[in-house]
């Protein structure tokens, strides 16, 4: 075969599997906000049906997982077309092992939810990866009250099999899932923030006599529900756990941190607006009139006020002042202000930066992975043009097939790709983050950092590209970099879950590392 002939085969593959995903990406939009009419329509534009029932998007959802996302009423009928006329898979699992099922329990979508178990014969009892069932994912509901009762009704009305089936379903209840991090219904319930949902699972387990569980139930970590609902951000739902559940104000996380450390900390209460300090000012009333002790050390010794100026959250510092002993290493002379608590936190982390500052300078040939990397700066950028229609072609075309290669595990040939998109189009920040996790996963951090700045430089609002230079930071140990990025993408989506358990993270090995660097010099 002639170079040509070869060249003319890869161009036509090439061009094959841009048209499929072209494909699979009208037909996934038209299932998420089109009308019936719009589906079909879009099924039959494959020639291979076939391909309908194995089109996913980049979480693994097929089409009947999408449709489960859709609430409206249009939602039934395209949801009976593509069972009844598609043949789509009811038990097909996204890449977490979900069923549709699943995701409509987490939209609290009654409807669809009905129709899988009546007419899609959908298992009731199905659980994810791991092991979440549909009351965990019920759990995610962050909307209204009725919808949630609504939805609880038709799983324990419509599962079929009779009183036997309906009580496995009630069991359910108190099933933790796998891996510790998740535990019951309830307690993720509690830790998402959905206190209408922690409201009917505590009245379930009431009628089961099994709510008197709740009030020692940890996760393997050993973080119970008043951490867990300070973690959330949600006053309404520590007030839930607090008031009406009757649980220890005084629970300990990871580490020994109670709720009020948490508050002190997480990137849940970082909001600067005045109503976030209003908010924050609620959140700790609840805490401190049921009973939770500012005087409570953590395992480093810092209590909640020192975890509150360590993250400038000056009003947190100013409320529990009247809360809070007097630090012992103290003279009677020395202030007890907000200002001066600060000040001294900030000066303490100063030295030890310094510190760590003065050992990178006198070793010089200490791995740059070692070191923190507050500096990384973006690739330099060509002036941008406009691009022609042929390269703007070039350039997307590029960027799919790295995409394929991506989902695929080819992560060399995915670099490779988006390289060629780039050499065309540098402007693009997408295909930079892309990159950026290509490089990751190829364990090239600092240029994987590099390409995340590039992308955040290029757009400020991209929380994907926050995210990964985020996790080059981490996996550089520079978490107080990483902390900074997560942080960063946080205020443009506060319940971002890859962001938060970044920050979450970030903190706690930066926390550990930043105690360990006083103890250290106490020794001196």
């Amino acid at each position: 075969m002639t170079v040509a002939a070869k060249d003319k085969r890869e161009n036509a593959s090439s061009q094959r599997a841009v048209e499929a995903i072209s494909r699979i990406e009208t037909l996934i939009k038209s299932i998420q906000k089109g009308t019936l009419e719009e589906v079909i329509k879009s099924c039959l534009a494959f020639r291979d049906q076939t391909e309908v029932l194995s089109a996913r998007d980049v979480k693994g959802r097929g089409c009947l997982h999408l449709i489960a996302q859709r609430r409206d009423v249009a939602a039934v009928d395209i949801c009976k077309h593509l069972v009844g006329n598609v043949k789509c898979d009811v038990e097909m699992r996204d890449a977490d092992g979900a069923t549709a099922l699943l995701i409509a329990m987490s939209r609290a979508n009654a409807l669809v939810l009905e129709y899988l178990l009546v007419d899609g014969k959908a298992d009731a009892l199905v659980t994810s990866k791991d092991e979440r069932n549909a009351w965990h994912f019920l759990a995610e509901w962050d909307g209204g009250r009725e919808q949630a009762r609504e939805t609880a009704d038709v799983l324990m009305t419509k599962c079929g099999g009779g009183p036997e089936r309906v009580q496995e379903v009630k069991r359910m209840l108190e099933k933790k899932a796998s891996g510790g991090n998740t535990g019951s219904p309830f307690l993720f319930a509690v830790g998402c923030g959905s206190h209408e949902v922690a409201k009917l699972l505590s009245r379930e387990l009431d009628i089961e006599g099994k709510r008197e569980t709740i009030r020692e139930e940890t996760l393997q970590s050993g973080v119970g529900a008043v951490v867990l609902a300070t973690a959330s951000g949600c006053v309404e739902t520590l007030r839930f756990v607090l008031e009406d559940c009757k649980i220890d104000a005084n629970q300990r996380a990871e580490g020994g941190m109670s709720a009020l450390h948490v508050l002190a900390s997480h990137p849940k209460w970082a909001g600067t607006d005045p109503e976030d300090s209003e908010t924050r000012k609620k959140a700790l009333d609840v805490l401190l009139n049921n009973g939770a002790d500012a005087n409570a050390r953590d395992k480093d010794g810092m209590k909640a006020i020192h975890a509150a100026a360590a993250c400038r959250r000056e009003d947190v510092v100013e409320y529990l002042l009247s809360h809070t002993e007097k630090d012992e290493n103290l003279k009677e002379e020395d202030e007890w202000n907000a200002q001066a608590v600060m000040r001294r936190v900030e000066e303490l982390i100063m030295e030890i930066r310094r510190q760590h500052s003065g050992q990178a300078e006198g070793n010089p040939e200490q791995n740059l992975h070692d070191l923190p990397q507050t500096s990384i700066t973006r690739h330099t950028l060509g002036p941008q043009k406009k691009l022609s229609e042929e390269e703007m072609k070039e350039a997307e075309q590029h960027k799919r097939l790295g995409d394929e290669a991506f989902v695929g595990g080819k992560y060399q040939d995915a670099l490779d790709a988006y390289t060629k998109s780039l050499e065309t189009d540098e402007w693009n920040s997408k295909v930079w983050a892309n990159r950026s996790a290509c490089k990751e996963k190829l364990n090239d951090y600092l240029e994987a950092r590099k390409d995340a700045v590039t992308a955040r430089s290029l757009d400020p609002t991209y929380l994907k590209a926050w995210f990964r230079e985020g996790k080059a930071a981490r996996a550089m140990n520079d978490f107080e970099g990483a902390a900074v990025a997560f942080f960063e993408g946080l205020r443009l989506d506060e319940n971002n879950a890859d962001l938060k358990n970044g920050f979450e993270e970030a903190v706690s090995e930066g926390r550990r590392a930043f105690m360990q660097q006083e103890k250290n010099m106490n020794k001196k």
